[in-house]
């Protein structure tokens, strides 16, 4: 006996529906863990603010461990601290991203004004 197409067509149509179904939650699911890993040999960074004598400084760890510490704006004469907590964050989140892009950390006085770094 054989199956009416209707049946067979609903069946192929199930199938398909399940198969993508599982595609998309498995790439949903890559996708919003993959945040959370690091690839094999690579440490998570983070950027931590403190507050100095004068002002506010950052370091940025890695493993748990410092692996930076700037207590004052780099690039400038002096030992100028950052003027807010939220300048130390932008600067310390510039750097991780170029360790990131494996860059030099160095920061430029016209990455500094872009950022529109106080001084």
């Amino acid at each position: 006996m054989t199956k009416p197409k209707s049946i067979t067509k609903w069946i192929v149509a199930l199938t398909i529906g399940t198969l993508l179904l599982f595609t998309v939650a498995k790439v949903f699911f890559t996708s919003s863990t993959a945040t959370h890993h690091h690839p094999a040999g690579m440490v998570q960074l983070e950027v931590v603010p403190f507050e100095t004598a004068g002002g506010w400084g950052y370091k940025i760890n890695a493993g748990g461990k410092t692996y930076i510490s700037q207590d004052r704006i780099p690039v400038l004469e002096g030992k100028q601290p950052f003027s807010s907590k939220e300048d130390a964050i932008r600067v310390g989140d510039l750097i991780v991203k170029k360790l990131m892009q494996h860059q030099s950390p160095a920061i430029s006085k016209a990455e500094l004004a872009a950022l529109q770094i106080q001084h």
